[in-house]
């Protein structure tokens, strides 16, 4: 089903142990808050058991939807104030595109370390959550993105695989952005710089391998950076337990 929240199941993926994530368990987004419609019936039959927030409070609206049986758990990766001060400088130039990539993949470069608390605390809540599980931030690509990269990695995903989900953001999350600065652009008699503001609000895999070599570089691989962060090979097993499968056939994502 079509959505315009970047609603969608984190699961299907082939790991390098020959399993398989389970389907209907792990899902990812943008804002719950105002969920309505059509979407609020999708993510009611998503069955949700527990909903993670990556945003800090005062991102997380006063009145939300309620969600009838769902517990609400915020673990704020707090990183958004500093991407938005990094593009700032930038957002309004018609020759700043290059540099809001630069920047975008530096603040994941960065949210390695600067997450790493908030990691902890994310994976303590997979290991004892009601699932299903949705994992959202405000528009669930930079936060939520690294969150699920981070758990595709854990349990094995395929790199190629983890970046096509990442990806997969722009596909629900451009259209609404361009909807408003494609307009903007002709009001403006083109003044308007468009294309900047969508290269800032654009999933990019650069973004997500940088994530990839900063992990390699300073920790040796996911293992020693989840050490890093107190998620210990136990507690990793514990989560491949709970997400994973072994896979009946060799093509990702078939039931």
């Amino acid at each position: 089903m079509s959505n315009s929240i970047n609603f969608r199941d984190c699961g299907g993926y082939r790991t390098s142990d020959n399993g398989r994530m389970k389907q209907g368990v792990l899902f990812r987004g943008g804002s719950l808050d105002r969920v309505r419609g059509k979407n609020l019936r999708m993510v009611r039959a998503a069955h949700l058991g527990t909903i993670v927030d990556l945003r800090p409070p005062a991102e997380r609206s006063r009145r939300i939807v309620q969600l009838a049986g769902v517990d609400r758990i915020a673990i704020p990766f707090d990183v958004d104030r500093i991407s938005r001060e990094r593009i700032a400088p930038y957002i309004n130039r018609r020759d700043g595109i290059q540099h809001i990539i630069e920047e975008t993949d530096a603040v994941y470069r960065d949210m390695v370390s600067l997450a790493a608390a908030g990691v902890h605390d994310l994976f303590s809540v997979l290991l004892g959550a009601r699932y299903p599980v949705c994992i959202n931030c405000r528009a669930g690509k930079d936060r939520t993105g690294f969150a699920i990269a981070l758990i595709h990695m854990t349990l094995g995903v395929f790199v190629e695989e983890m970046i096509a989900d990442y990806l997969e953001t722009n596909r629900f999350f451009l259209s609404r952005v361009r909807r408003v600065t494609r307009p903007l652009a002709l009001l403006s008699l083109g003044r308007f710089p468009a294309r900047t503001w969508e290269a800032a609000l654009t999933a990019r895999e650069s973004s997500l391998r940088t994530v990839i070599q900063t992990i390699e570089k300073k920790h040796g691989g996911i293992e020693g950076y989840l050490d890093h962060c107190g998620i210990g090979k136990i507690d990793r097993a514990r989560l491949r337990e709970l997400l994973c499968e072994p896979c009946m056939n060799r093509s990702a994502r078939e039931g």
